[in-house]
């Protein structure tokens, strides 16, 4: 993976890129220098991301801001930290990805779950996610939140009809697609149908545990 020049001394800020950490480096340094890095910065990022898209991954991630949609400070701060974190990252790259999935199969397989493969283990990293998010939701009545077991949601992802998968999937991209996690936790504005969806989700589960008992 190709290093990237950052325009910013500061090693915290690379580390964990963050808009605050932006915010002040934009004071000190003004607006035109940090918004000069961000267009060479956003023709790498896209660049990559085309790669890895072309690869299969990352196919559901929107395109980075253009500057000329970026209207002030924090919006620039904003997007900034959020294009430095992604070149950060090991797995900006197909093939940090692909690396990535390698070692996530071989651990899922030595674990007895054998149905995971190249082919699916994003799908079921996904599936993964969204229903421990929706378990972790808190309760009525602060009660905390419900146990839900690995290998459980294991076998019901091999064992459930593509049409219910297909509901998570919708669950994960909207998710994806907002920043905001699909069991609505401290999400006040989550639209109603997509909770619908997440107690569907839920009960469907619940209904196939009920049946193998």
């Amino acid at each position: 993976m190709a290093r990237v020049k950052p325009l910013f001394s500061n090693l915290e800020l690379l580390a964990v890129p963050r808009t605050e950490g932006v915010m002040a480096e934009i004071n000190q340094k003004g607006q035109n220098a940090v918004r000069a890095n961000y267009t060479v910065l956003r023709d790498i990022a896209q660049k990559r991301l085309k790669r890895a898209q072309a690869a299969g991954y990352m196919t559901d991630r929107e395109p980075f801001a253009k500057l000329a949609d970026i209207k002030d400070k924090r919006d620039l701060a904003a997007e900034y930290a959020n294009i430095s974190r992604f070149l950060l990252s090991p797995i900006s790259t197909a093939e940090g990805r692909e690396k990535r999935n390698e070692k996530a199969v071989a651990r899922l397989n030595a674990r007895g779950i054998d149905f995971v493969n190249k082919q699916n283990v994003a799908d079921f990293g996904k599936f993964m996610g969204v229903m421990r998010e929706i378990y972790s939701q808190e309760q009525p009545g602060g009660a905390k939140a419900l146990y839900i077991d690995s290998d459980d949601l294991a076998d019901y992802y091999s064992a459930m009809r593509e049409s219910t998968r297909g509901k998570i999937r919708d669950l994960y991209n909207e998710r994806d697609k907002l920043g905001k996690d699909a069991a609505g936790r401290n999400n006040p504005e989550l639209d109603p149908e997509t909770k619908r969806a997440r107690d569907s989700v839920k009960r469907a589960f619940e209904k196939w545990k009920k049946k193998r008992r």
